[in-house]
């Protein structure tokens, strides 16, 4: 790469960031549109910038007091790398004090994106208990809503991102940068990631039809504060 080359994916890495922590919609879609004009008069594409490295990621955890993972929670996870551009990991995590072996969940992202993920997570799942328990479900119940929730939740997701795609097509233009640099902090720190089961669902009934209901409906933009761990380094 020459030094002109290396002069405009340096532009173009500078839009793409100021696009990403712009004040407005306005400002950020004004920033992305521009870098990908300068990407297409000098014949460059995403794949020619050399984007964000892992250093710039980094990562939050929730921990699930139970030693298995519930139905639902791959499927909310799905939900979350869709929506917030983030890897998901789940593993192990033994507690010293209790003496146990719990479920813990991480979110890989550049920026914001992991915390972000947090608290749609915590948001999300506390709406969904919340209703569940209004509803006076038992725990068969309780776990066919929660799956057909997450359902919901994650066909939405995909929908939303696909919409984007076509509405705002700028919006998107991070996404693989993005990947690139959660595919080499994983690596590093987790080695190879193995691709995830699917979750059986639990048998369809009234509670899941509720689940799917509420998981149509329920708010996507809000989060829980003040709830998500950072991993210590």
């Amino acid at each position: 790469m020459d030094a002109q080359q290396e002069a405009v994916v340096k532009k173009v890495q500078k839009l793409f960031r100021l696009a990403e922590n712009a004040g407005t919609d306005a400002e950020a879609q004004s920033a992305a549109l521009r870098a990908r004009e300068i990407l297409s008069k000098y014949n460059l594409s995403l794949q020619d910038i050399e984007g964000f490295t892992d250093e710039e990621c980094g990562e939050q955890y929730i921990i699930i007091k139970k030693d298995y993972s519930p139905s639902h929670v791959k499927v909310l996870m799905s939900a979350m790398d869709v929506l917030f551009s983030v890897q998901s990991i789940i593993s192990g995590h033994y507690d010293q004090a209790a003496r146990k072996y719990y479920k813990k969940i991480i979110f890989v992202g550049v920026g914001p994106d992991a915390t972000l993920a947090c608290q749609t997570w915590d948001f999300l799942t506390w709406h969904a208990k919340r209703k569940a328990r209004e509803y006076k479900y038992n725990t068969r119940q309780q776990s066919e809503y929660m799956f057909y929730f997450a359902a919901a939740v994650y066909r939405r997701a995909n929908e939303l991102v696909e919409k984007l795609k076509v509405e705002v097509p700028q919006e998107t233009a991070l996404v693989p940068v993005k990947g690139a640099a959660i595919k080499d902090y994983t690596a590093r720190h987790y080695g190879a990631l193995g691709s995830a089961k699917g979750a059986v669902a639990p048998e369809y009934g009234a509670a899941g039809r509720q689940g799917a209901n509420d998981g149509r409906n329920v708010s996507l933009g809000r989060q829980l504060q003040g709830k998500t761990q950072s991993l210590p380094q």
